[in-house]
């Protein structure tokens, strides 16, 4: 009789080495990139100082529930709440209160002029104040207070003190408080990230008065704020499984592929694509399920974990089971680089850090339980400032590009510019001189204009709507004299005395301003005059009289060596 028949099929050891050492990189780099996210999530989400979100920060982030054993504080509004917060980073997930302070720029302005710190400190705290006072009534009587823009209250509402422009005899100027210290970051063209959450009209800023509602105290899981928003989660959705379908569903094929018996590689391979998809579902089920929502969010971190240890699995064992006993040292090697590098970044870096946010965390505990002792915004010296001239409403604004060698024109017109800190800095923060470097004039097309024309009428009026029209029309006319100079000199020439140059395509669908159009060309030579020459004028050399005196700003130089 013949032996019977046995099983062939094709496994990872079978593949050519080539092949091996693609997918070897593959699997490490997903390996590093899921521990980069780990990273990501404790800074995002691990409010104690663990290394990772404990079991009360998931909760909270879904749910918007805490647990309490005695009856906690009396709930507000997250405008509210947002303004009164003195502790935690910036933004909308921490405190909004340094925009009454070091965050304003007229505030970091007097600080450097000398100003009384007390005084002025006094009357931001009355703006906040009067905002709160403002927030805690009924829902008709703030709308037609923000309508009209006055609050009128007897005498002992009135805050002690308070900015003179944002008093109006008996009361005070609710919108005009909002305008000044929230809406120019929270509105289209303003902050990247603040402009999400829009306060332009009443309506928007009604959505974050609303007070959630309190049940009778008993002790347990209670809601104190709103948990991941719909938009949000929505968003999160997308992106975590368009990109984990993809990325898990190789790693699960791969290791499909190794030797190890079928029920294995049946309960393996799957197993972190399931968990994934089961870990979203729970996202929405604790977002929406009133009754079971905290045990879903509990249920999220189980999940979470089930991936992690499943991906790992499938990372090492399919390594192993690709290579042959060099192969498996090599592995061996990587591994325990891999590892003591990770021990020393941990040692280093993370346990030190994980310290100081521990600490942070309990004076953060400390000083809400210590009602006697209000904190104080700290003053700090100015940093990037909210209340500034932002780029077009694309994001990135417009990028014009430069050539190898550049021309002082280049130079003086150059933007973006970066700080000290290698942030992008928006307009009024950049430098303005024409004698100390770094030299730059880009402003001359905003604030710094001579001319006092409709841009600097609308800085002085504060009137937000046109500036919200005039700044991307002012980025126009700075990206078309930069393509003007980039131009060969005939052409820059014929462009300039004949005040006519054509737009290029990528630039003609961006807004521009209309006075500088006609018969669908560009005045070039007007726009230098009103931004430039005008400035210029009085000076001896007068440098810029004709195209001939300027061509020498507009040939580049020789790129150096």
């Amino acid at each position: 009789m013949s032996a019977p028949a046995v099983e062939s099929r094709f496994t990872l050891r079978d593949l050519p080495f080539p092949a091996k050492l693609v997918i070897t990189c593959f699997l490490l780099s997903v390996g590093l990139g899921y521990t980069s996210a780990m990273v990501q999530l404790h800074f995002q989400d691990s409010k104690s100082g663990e290394m990772l979100p404990m079991e009360e920060d998931v909760v909270l982030k879904f749910t918007g529930k805490k647990w309490f054993q005695n009856p906690p504080p009396p709930p507000v509004s997250k405008l509210v709440q947002l303004i009164t917060t003195s502790s935690g980073t910036f933004g909308s997930n921490g405190t909004m209160l340094p925009a009454f302070f070091e965050k304003d720029p007229a505030f970091s302005k007097a600080k450097r002029d000398g100003a009384d710190m007390t005084k002025l400190g006094g009357e931001r705290e009355g703006e906040r104040d009067a905002l709160v006072f403002w927030a805690g009534l009924p829902d008709e009587v703030r709308k037609i207070a923000y309508e009209k823009d006055l609050l009128s209250v007897s005498a002992d509402k009135m805050p002690k003190s308070i900015t003179p422009k944002f008093k109006d005899g008996d009361g005070f100027k609710v919108k005009s408080i909002l305008e000044a210290r929230c809406v120019y970051c929270h509105m289209k063209g303003g902050d990247a990230k603040a402009e999400a959450f829009p306060l332009e009209n009443y309506d928007q800023v009604a959505k974050y008065l609303a007070v959630p509602e309190v049940a009778p105290f008993k002790p347990g899981w209670v809601k104190v704020e709103e948990g991941m928003s719909l938009e949000k989660l929505t968003q999160s959705t997308h992106a975590h499984l368009l990109s984990f379908a993809v990325l898990f569903s190789l790693t699960g094929l791969v290791f499909a592929f190794t030797s190890y018996p079928a029920i294995v590689r049946c309960a393996i391979s799957p197993l972190v694509l399931l968990a994934i998809v089961t870990d979203v579902s729970f996202w929405w089920l604790a977002r929406l399920s009133e009754g079971y929502g905290v045990y879903f969010a509990k249920g999220v971190m189980v999940t979470g974990g089930v991936a992690g240890m499943g991906l790992g699995l499938q990372i090492t064992v399919s390594l192993w089971n690709m290579y042959g006993p060099k192969g498996k040292a090599v592995i061996v090697l990587l591994f325990a680089l891999g590892g003591a590098i990770g021990g020393l970044v941990m040692v280093k870096v993370i346990l030190p850090g994980l310290e100081a946010k521990k600490a942070e965390a309990a004076a953060k505990v400390k000083a809400e339980g210590d009602k006697k002792a209000e904190v104080k915004p700290e003053i700090k010296p100015p940093e990037k400032k909210p209340d500034e001239i932002k780029k077009p409403d694309d994001k990135k604004g417009t990028e014009i590009p430069m050539p190898r060698g550049l021309s002082k024109m280049d130079e003086v017109l150059r933007f973006p510019l970066k700080g000290e800190d290698g942030m992008e800095l928006a307009i009024r923060k950049m430098p303005f001189s024409k004698k100390e470097e770094p030299k730059n004039m880009v402003r001359a097309f905003f604030d710094k204009n001579l001319n006092e024309d409709e841009f600097v009428i609308a800085l002085k009026a504060m009137n937000l709507e046109a500036q919200k029209k005039l700044t991307p029309e002012r980025f126009g006319e700075l990206a078309a004299m930069t393509a003007w100079t980039k131009l060969p000199d005939a052409e820059r020439k014929k462009a300039y005395e004949a005040d006519a140059f054509d737009l290029p395509p990528d630039l003609a669908k961006k807004p521009f301003t209309a006075g500088y159009l006609k018969n669908g060309k560009v005045t070039i030579q007007a726009i230098f005059t009103d931004r430039c020459i005008r400035c210029h004028a009085d000076e001896e050399n007068a440098m810029f009289k004709d195209y001939e005196t300027l061509r020498a700003f507009l040939e580049p130089k020789p790129p150096e060596k």
